[in-house]
């Protein structure tokens, strides 16, 4: 009896847990087919081959391509110092002068007064120069040239300009000051810095690309750059350098000559972090919108208009620069891919092309 009892009730377990799992598909098939009844709205843009541009972004720091950092070759005082920190300066500008300046004037003002002595004795000798030989004659006049000082004069002022040109400066080329270091009235010593000029017209961002992208990268190619404390403000570059060397890290370091920048304003200076966009144009191929795409049991998948309904199509990826993604197969020219309010649609969907669709390029197939 015991028995009997227990079969019909384990019978009658099955037979409920059937019931609940029939129940529960029951659900999950009247779920998918009322998702399918439901007419989505959607927007599409028709496949087609495009110029593909791939983004590469990168962070790096401002310099200039014609900088120098000027250190002081003599000892001495400063008696001529008119520059300061972010003043624009004109090549050959005189930047500052020490006392050589007045050593050289003081040489100078000897040899005027040795030159007119020299001069004045040379009038003397003229009835006794008369029947001399070339060379006599030059003997004659070296002798008194020695006698009059003009010879040491002669060497004094070779002397004084050349520690003139080391104690004076003049800007080899127009560019700014910064990082100035000295003022009218200060004493100089050798090996001191004094400041530092830049050319505004040759900024430069130098930044770090993953060795694997190196190979995408030309001379000349264009690039977006940004200061990193305002993203808004955005200035055209090219590729002018590609270190041809790796870092311990996998990086090459690139540099990239910016254009256009307003000199009145000044906003990119060295030493500035900056982010950079490098354009890499790659050969023409076939594009979508990057959320287009979505991620179904670990594969990417797009789903396609046809005649009312939403197809599920199984894709390869290729790059992807931030807005559209390349399609390496798994779709074709001419195909209607679904752009929006694609999370909530399976296969075989009911869809509807929204009327205000701005990415719709061809007809509807």
């Amino acid at each position: 009896m015991n028995k009997i009892l227990k079969t019909i009730i384990i019978f009658s377990l099955i037979s409920c847990n059937d019931k609940k799992k029939e129940e529960l598909i029951n659900t999950e098939v009247n779920s998918i087919q009322s998702s399918k009844n439901i007419v989505t709205l959607v927007q599409v843009e028709n496949t087609k081959i495009n110029n593909f541009e791939y983004f590469i972004n990168t962070n790096g720091k401002i310099s200039s391509e014609n900088e120098n950092i000027f250190y002081s070759d003599v000892i001495g005082l400063i008696k001529y110092c008119k520059i300061k920190d972010n003043q624009f300066v004109k090549m050959h500008e005189l930047l500052f002068d020490t006392q050589y300046l007045f050593r050289l004037k003081r040489a100078q003002q000897v040899k005027y007064v040795a030159q007119k002595e020299y001069e004045s004795r040379l009038l003397g000798y003229e009835e006794l120069l008369k029947g001399k030989s070339i060379d006599e004659t030059e003997i004659i006049k070296k002798n008194l040239r020695i006698a009059s000082g003009v010879e040491s004069s002669d060497l004094d002022i070779v002397e004084a300009e050349y520690e003139f040109k080391k104690s004076t400066l003049r800007a080899p080329f127009s560019g700014v000051l910064a990082d100035v270091k000295i003022k009218e009235g200060q004493f100089l010593r050798t090996g001191l810095e004094i400041f530092r000029l830049y050319d505004p017209n040759s900024l430069q961002l130098e930044v770090k690309v993953l060795e694997s992208d190196i190979s995408l990268l030309k001379i000349g190619m264009n690039a977006d750059i940004s200061p990193i404390s305002n993203s808004k403000e955005s200035y055209n570059a090219k590729i002018s350098v590609i270190n041809p060397y790796v870092d311990e890290n996998g990086m090459v370091t690139v540099k990239l000559i910016i254009k256009g920048i307003n000199l009145k304003k000044l906003v990119l200076l060295p030493g500035m972090n900056c982010s950079a966009k490098i354009r890499v144009p790659l050969n023409e191929t076939l594009t979508i919108p990057k959320e287009s795409v979505l991620y179904r049991n670990g594969r990417s998948v797009v789903f396609t208009y046809e005649k009312g309904k939403a197809r599920w199509n199984y894709v390869k990826e290729g790059r992807d620069n931030g807005n559209r993604i390349e399609i390496i197969n798994g779709l074709k020219i001419n195909q209607l891919v679904i752009t929006n309010n694609n999370l909530q649609l399976i296969d075989d969907a009911q869809v509807k092309i929204d009327s205000s669709n701005d990415k719709l390029k061809g007809g509807l197939q």
